[in-house]
């Protein structure tokens, strides 16, 4: 899978395809890192090292703290066509969150029982985008924490994770959201603000960073004169994050 706002690097293809003849594997992931506007110029890099990792079975490198980018996964099309056609008799409609849950619900079914071993590249492959202009529907505030929240919900109740493991997810919700309330609750409408702490609340709340933290800052944002403040903050970032670049 390749997002359409996604890159993948020259001699990407090549490299899987050598990888895929060093198999076989039920899961090939791809590491990566954002860009802001220029594909070829780092903004961000992707948790996993930049050593190569061959996972004993593909469950393991579902575990791995990382791994969930949609365009990072290479399916072995037999596992997955099978994983898919489960999945989309348990649950038909592809609406909203359940639009990105079922890349990920692919990935969890078709490792699960395969006993395949599974690899993780340490070479970053492609350039993920981070970043959307104003305006635009797409709000990394709601897709990395609420909507993540649920994704993993889903899964858990299909009883594909296990609760440590959504347990995690919902901490690694809560580690992002302050970067993440600074950068967006300015471009959303205050209702739509409250009602995302509404929804945090029910999952988040057991978590120090969140009520000390991400908290405070998202209900900083439903109010006019913090809003202003957060979208200078991130304009500032977003200019010496390019000049930045531009220097490398």
């Amino acid at each position: 899978l390749l997002s359409d706002d996604d890159r993948y690097l020259d001699g990407t293809v090549t490299y899987i395809l050598n990888v895929i003849a060093s198999g076989p594997f039920s899961l090939i992931y791809l590491n990566y890192y954002g860009f802001l506007t220029d594909p070829v110029k780092p903004s961000g890099y992707a948790i996993p090292g930049e050593t190569n990792r061959r996972f004993a079975t593909g469950a393991d490198i579902m575990r791995e703290q990382g791994v969930g980018h949609y365009s990072g996964f290479v399916y072995r099309s037999e596992l997955a066509k099978q994983a898919l056609k489960v999945a989309m008799e348990r649950r038909p409609e592809i609406t909203g969150t359940r639009s990105r849950c079922i890349f990920l619900e692919v990935a969890f079914r078709a490792t699960r029982d395969s006993g395949l071993p599974a690899f993780l590249t340490g070479k970053r492959l492609f350039a993920a985008k981070t970043d959307n202009p104003a305006g635009e529907p797409y709000l990394t505030l709601t897709h990395l924490t609420l909507e993540s929240c649920r994704i993993f919900e889903y899964l858990f109740s299909e009883n594909l994770i296990d609760r440590p493991m959504l347990l995690q997810r919902h901490r690694d919700a809560s580690y992002r959201l302050p970067r993440l309330a600074v950068k967006d609750t300015w471009r959303m409408a205050p209702a739509d603000v409250r009602a995302l702490i509404g929804e945090l609340d029910t999952r988040l709340l057991p978590f120090a960073r969140y009520r000390l933290l991400g908290r405070p800052l998202l209900r900083l944002g439903c109010f006019g004169l913090t809003r202003f403040l957060f979208k200078m903050l991130y304009s500032f970032y977003r200019k010496s994050k390019s000049r930045q670049m531009v220097r490398d």
